[in-house]
Formats: C-alpha cells, sequence, structure tokens
C-alpha cells in the first residue's frame, strides 16, 4: 500500500511540475528546436495589395547537428569515419581540439583520401580546458565520407575530442556591418531558418570599435550572447573585425593602402575577441589577422564564402542610409564579382537585402558621428500608429519615396512574419547589446514583422560586366 501511495504522489508532483514549468522559477523548458506555429501572412494589414508582398514561410523541422568520434588517432594523423550524408554538398563542421603548444598550428585535411586544404589552429585561453571550437566547411558526397587531418610541420600536432556536421548542406549566410545588425535587420530570418533545419552563418565585417578599442571586445560578448539567445552557437559566427565607421574609406581610398587607426592596439590591422574564443577570420585562418584595407576585406569575403558556399546571402542593401552598411553591400558585391570572373567558378547564391535606415527625401547620407541623426531616418521619423509606445503589433510604415528613390519596389519586399514567441527573442538578444542601449534604443524595428528584397545577381554581374 505504502508503494502505491508513494507512486501516486509522485504522479502528481510531476503533473504539478508540468504545469508550472520545469525550468528555474517556473519558467517551463522549451527545446531551442521547438517553437509556436508561424504566423500567417500579414499583407492584409499593409497599405499594399496583398497579392504584391510576398511572405517568408517555412516548414518547420528541428536543425540538427551530428556528432562523430575519432575513428583513429596516431602521432601522425586524426581519422574520422565513417560520416554519412545523404547528398553531395558543403557541410558546417564544429572541431572541439586543444594544441599542444601556446603556437599556431597548420594540420592538412584530407577528404576521403585526397588533400582539400590546409587548416590553421589558433590556441586560446577561452575555455578553461583550453580547448575551442573551430568551425569549417566540409565538401562531402553522398555516402560514407572520410575526414583526416596530418600535421603540416612533422612533430606538431592538435587534440581533437570530436567533430560535429551539420545534418543540412543548405547554408544561409548572413553578412552585416555591425554587432547587432544581424538582430535588427534578420532575427527572424536567423529564427526561421534555424528552425527549418538549415545551417546559419553569422559574418560580422566590423567588430563595433567606434572610437575604442576596449568597446570592440565588448561588442562580440554582446553579439555571441544575443545570437545565443536565438538557438545559434557561437561556433557559427565569423567575426572580420575591421573597423567600425571606416568601411567607406576601405572601399574608397585604402583599397589597396592600409587605413592607419591610431587608437587600436595594432593600427594597421582587424582584430576579434581571443579570450570568447571569437578572433578575427585572418587570425583563425591564416595565424595573421587581415590588414584594414579593401582588397583584404573582399579576399575574406571570398575565402568564406568558397569555404561555405552558401545557398543563400542576407546582407545590406546599397541605399541604406548608413555608409558601413551600403558599402558592405558594396564589398559582397565585389567578391561576388571577383569569384565569378574566374571561369572554374559558377557561384551565383539568392541574394537577399534590406534596409535599417533610409534617409529623408532632403538628402542621401547620415553622420556616422551623430546617433541623435536616426531621428531624421526612417523607420525612426515615422509616427506611431494612434500614439502608441508599443510598435510590436504593427507592420513597418510604407516609405513613399523609396519607389522613386531607388530601382526597387516597396510593394515588391519579402515579408518575414514574427510571433509574439519570436519578437519576445529579438528583444531579449537586443538586450544584451547594453553599449548600445539594448531593445529600447531600437523599438521601431521591434515589429510584426521582418523583410527584405530578393536581388538580381546575374542582372547586377552582368550590368557591372557592361560597365566595368
Amino acid at each position: 500500500m505504502k508503494k502505491v501511495f508513494v507512486l501516486v504522489l509522485a504522479a502528481c508532483m510531476l503533473l504539478i511540475l508540468a504545469a508550472c514549468g520545469g525550468g528555474p522559477g517556473g519558467a517551463p523548458v522549451v527545446p531551442l528546436t521547438q517553437h509556436a506555429p508561424l504566423a500567417a501572412a500579414v499583407s492584409n494589414v499593409h497599405n499594399t495589395p496583398a497579392h504584391s508582398v510576398q511572405t517568408a514561410l517555412s516548414t518547420p523541422a528541428p536543425a540538427m547537428r551530428v556528432r562523430y568520434p575519432i575513428a583513429r588517432q596516431t602521432a601522425s594523423e586524426i581519422t574520422f569515419h565513417p560520416i554519412h550524408v545523404n547528398e553531395d554538398g558543403i557541410y558546417s563542421a564544429s572541431l572541439r581540439f586543444a594544441n599542444n603548444t601556446d603556437q599556431a598550428i597548420q594540420m592538412n585535411l584530407y577528404i576521403n583520401h585526397a588533400l582539400d586544404r590546409t587548416l590553421t589552429f589558433v590556441p586560446t585561453a577561452s575555455f578553461p580546458d583550453g580547448r575551442l571550437l573551430l568551425t569549417i566547411g566540409l565538401p562531402l558526397t553522398a555516402g560514407n565520407n572520410t575526414v583526416t587531418f596530418r600535421p603540416y610541420t612533422p612533430g606538431q600536432f592538435i587534440y581533437l575530442n570530436y567533430m560535429e556536421v551539420a545534418k543540412s548542406s543548405t547554408i544561409k549566410m548572413f553578412i552585416v556591418a555591425h554587432p547587432d545588425d544581424e538582430l535588427l535587420l534578420y532575427a527572424g530570418s536567423i529564427l526561421t531558418a534555424l528552425r527549418s533545419g538549415y545551417t546559419v552563418k553569422v559574418v560580422v565585417i566590423t567588430n563595433g570599435n567606434f572610437r575604442s578599442a576596449t568597446l570592440g571586445l565588448t561588442r562580440i560578448i554582446e553579439l555571441q550572447n544575443g545570437l545565443l539567445e536565438l538557438g545559434l552557437h557561437p561556433a557559427s559566427l565569423i567575426i572580420f573585425g575591421y573597423p567600425d565607421a571606416h568601411l567607406r574609406y576601405l572601399y574608397g581610398p585604402n583599397f589597396d593602402t592600409p587605413r592607419v587607426i591610431p587608437y587600436l592596439r595594432s593600427p594597421v590591422h582587424a582584430y576579434g575577441n581571443h579570450s570568447v574564443g571569437l578572433p578575427d577570420f585572418g587570425f583563425a585562418h591564416r595565424g595573421t589577422s587581415s590588414l584594414l584595407n579593401g582588397r583584404s576585406v573582399t579576399d575574406d569575403i571570398k575565402r568564406v564564402l568558397l569555404e561555405f558556399r552558401p545557398t543563400t546571402i542576407y546582407t545590406h542593401m546599397v541605399y541604406d542610409g548608413h555608409s558601413d552598411h551600403n558599402n558592405t553591400y558594396r564589398f559582397v558585391i565585389q567578391a561576388l564579382r571577383e569569384l565569378n570572373a574566374d571561369e572554374e567558378i559558377e557561384f551565383l547564391p539568392t541574394l537577399n537585402a534590406t534596409i535599417l535606415g533610409f534617409p529623408p527625401a532632403g538628402g542621401m547620407g547620415w553622420s556616422n558621428l551623430n546617433l541623435a541623426r536616426w531621428a531624421n531616418h526612417w523607420p525612426f521619423d515615422a509616427p506611431r500608429p494612434s500614439g502608441e509606445i508599443d510598435n510590436t503589433q504593427w507592420p513597418f510604415p510604407p516609405l513613399p519615396y523609396f519607389d522613386t528613390r531607388t530601382s526597387l519596389y516597396w510593394a515588391d519586399r519579402v515579408v518575414v512574419p514574427m510571433t509574439d514567441e519570436m519578437i519576445a527573442l529579438k528583444r531579449a538578444a537586443l538586450n544584451h547589446h547594453i553599449t548600445q542601449g539594448g531593445a529600447a534604443v531600437f523599438s521601431q524595428l521591434i515589429r510584426i514583422e521582418e523583410f527584405y528584397w530578393t536581388l538580381d545577381l546575374e542582372a547586377i554581374l552582368a550590368e557591372d560586366a557592361a560597365n566595368p
């Protein structure tokens, strides 16, 4: 009888826990891959015809990664086998490793016994045990694959713990100018992609170090913590580490000649944050940080595109009023132009672009030095419907002069619906960006939708070829 009473009591306790939630403080524990159904299209609340607004909806599916243990390890090689995939493609792989020295070590990567490339493993103090994650792109073929690492220099070695390979070979890449741009513009698209089983990579061109070298280090930590709110692992982050508010110079007069910025620790080099395992892309892949010029930015973008071969790129638009934003677009196009100029490479991903701020009718630019001027730019100058302070139940107000001042049409944008849960996650993620004022500063960008335009990349490259 006592046993029956205990079982009944345990069952009641489980029911109470389920009702109250099993997390700290009674909050329900919700797996990152579990989510509410995506909202229906919201085109009916726009001032544009319903048929002219596309809605970005995807079939939900959990994003999965498979962890592979080491199959064979000797003093001269480490082998993983079999790594099984269902189709040919570029797969995202994360390697957990530790160096046996405080120096960067190069290892040759062999895929199915053929030399693929040489990787640089950079030591870091980001984890108590000295280990960290390196994310790479693996070109795998359908069926079983063998992946092997061998020292580039005899005697040097790394210690691998495991390798995780993304289930999906379809990679969506977000290339943005600053830490927080990926949330302000594309939090909904990132969540939708992750929940639909895609591999997501976020590439950030600058480290946000406006007038301060240490600010860049802090903003990389904010970036990492903000994306963790969306369920994106830091291994999916790629930091280029170029200077904030200087991309217009790197695309212009400093395209070939390095720009000198005295307040940086190394006045002519990009930098990341080694203490949290997010060094700049150049250092992580070559052992040396990139020079502060446009050629380096272009080459870094080309390298990351070839490394992962994303099927879709999301970035800024050339019409954005912020010079770092519109020049990020220009660098992306320059990299795609140079890649496709190679007769052996045909790389035409879907290219999506959007705007964070659009200048008023009186001018096309805004000052990078005075954030107060944001009040003069859409959507920050848009009146709130019915005087409401909360924008989360409203769509973006249309831009009446967008159609006449650009080659695009407001009605042709793709709308990403945002559920209440997605809005809450976006706000929580933005609140990690304390140096930028958190979500409150950007309330005009937290709404029931996000949006972008899908650009005709082939036409853009053809126009460039016709007008060199």
